[in-house]
């Protein structure tokens, strides 16, 4: 299977998980990076490691009061007045 205008790779990876010969092709090098990463091997003890060390330093460094958390929120912005969907499961505070 070509997909001449790859985007995603959808039609790539459904190939390969067909077991069939995909050839992915797209002029984004944006499309190019998001395949190759779908497709890379993953170093399970890596992944698990360099996730402990990130769960470690984010335990060692959250906020735990208002205060702190206030200041968080002004220091690393995020978008403010988009409406989410009903369906979100996420409840906006303030």
């Amino acid at each position: 299977m070509i997909d001449p205008f790859g985007g995603s790779g959808v039609t790539l990876i459904e190939s390969l998980v067909l077991d069939r010969r995909g050839i992915h092709v797209d002029l984004n090098p944006l499309s190019i990076f998001i395949v190759a990463t779908l497709l890379e091997r993953v170093d399970y003890v890596r992944l698990e490691r360099d996730f402990e060390a990130v769960c470690k330093a984010f335990k060692e460094k959250r906020p735990r009061t208002r205060a702190e958390i206030d200041g968080a929120l002004r220091k690393y912005q995020y978008p403010r007045g988009i409406a989410l969907p009903q369906s979100s499961d996420v409840l906006m505070s303030r």
